[in-house]
């Protein structure tokens, strides 16, 4: 852990490297990660392509396909010295990644080398979030209500619905002059305290 730590941290300090990750181990004895980084890291084109869930060469998938294009290129990670390296850059599916993400943290629920995930200290922590006022009836959404207790909940998130956020947008610029004042209102009770 101590190499694999101290390469990290040179990433961050050199390269501004951000990244949450999690270790698996093998069947076999080893350990691999699954990591999800921003895009510092200098990567070279391994001439293979993700393809029916593998990592097929392009050739290979000419044989069955009539182009290759379609499919996401694998990269290897140049200064990875820590044995072999399969990086795919992102598409805007955020929800796949969030998928992604938790699949590997919430999967053998084994603390290895002490933590169930590693993150480095420069990722944006709280999500932004927007706040409306909304009747309780009006949110879409499975209620919830937690045992024991008279709340009862909705939540309403969406991760890439851009008409959602559009709307979300438009009702928040015809509800501006009530936001104003509760911000105006928000700032003059904090400057009594």
């Amino acid at each position: 852990m101590k190499p694999l730590k101290r390469f990290f941290d040179n990433q961050v300090q050199l390269r501004g490297l951000q990244y949450v990750l999690v270790a698996e181990r093998h069947k076999k004895n080893g350990i691999h990660i699954h990591a999800l980084v921003n895009d510092v890291l200098p990567l070279t084109y391994s001439g293979r392509r993700l393809y029916k869930g593998k990592a097929w060469n392009e050739n290979d998938i000419l044989k069955e396909q009539k182009s290759f294009e379609r499919y996401k290129k694998i990269y290897n990670i140049d200064n990875w010295r820590f044995g072999w390296s399969t990086a795919i850059k992102c598409d805007n599916n955020k929800l796949r990644l969030a998928r992604y993400v938790t699949k590997y943290i919430t999967k053998e629920q084994k603390k290895i080398f002490g933590k169930y995930y590693w993150s480095s200290k420069n990722i944006e922590r709280e999500p932004k979030t927007i706040l409306l006022q909304t009747k309780f009836d009006d949110v879409a959404g499975q209620e919830s209500a937690p045992p024991g207790t008279s709340y009862r909940f909705k939540y309403d998130a969406f991760f890439n619905d851009d008409d959602k956020l559009s709307e979300m947008l438009s009702d928040l610029q015809e509800k501006t002059d009530s936001i104003i004042e509760y911000l105006a209102e928000l700032d003059r009770i904090q400057s009594i305290f």
